[in-house]
């Protein structure tokens, strides 16, 4: 199963797909991720659980980076595009898991997004 999420300019996390995301244990889940806020530096992505996890013996906090492909746009201006994927997790429990999302400025580790979804297994 993949999870797409989308970080717009407003500071606001999409989870476009789906919402809340609902698997099976044995499942392998991944998230995805994109953007083209117009930072040309790395962006941290950032998934943790606070209180359980369905991926116990992998751990609470996950991180991947992209980053930033300029893009030629009409008129001469350049845009940065970023898209990353996570590493495939396997859900390991069932249950309702509530977790953050995280958008991170690498170089100055401000906190650009945070949105804070479900997923349930089954």
């Amino acid at each position: 199963m993949q999870i797409h999420v989308t970080f717009f300019e407003n500071r606001r996390i999409s989870l476009a797909n789906p919402d809340p995301a609902k698997a099976f244990v044995g499942d392998s889940i991944v998230w995805a991720f994109d953007t083209n806020v117009g930072l040309p530096r790395d962006l941290i992505w950032m998934i943790y659980f606070s209180g359980s996890t369905p991926f116990k013996s992998k751990g609470t906090t996950f991180r991947t980076v992209s980053a930033g492909k300029a893009q030629k746009q009409r008129g001469g201006s350049v845009i940065y595009v970023h898209s990353a994927l996570s590493l495939p997790l396997t859900a390991e429990d069932p249950g309702d898991f509530k977790y953050g999302i995280r958008v991170i400025d690498s170089r100055s580790n401000q906190v650009l997004g945070d949105d804070d979804p479900y997923l349930l297994i089954r």
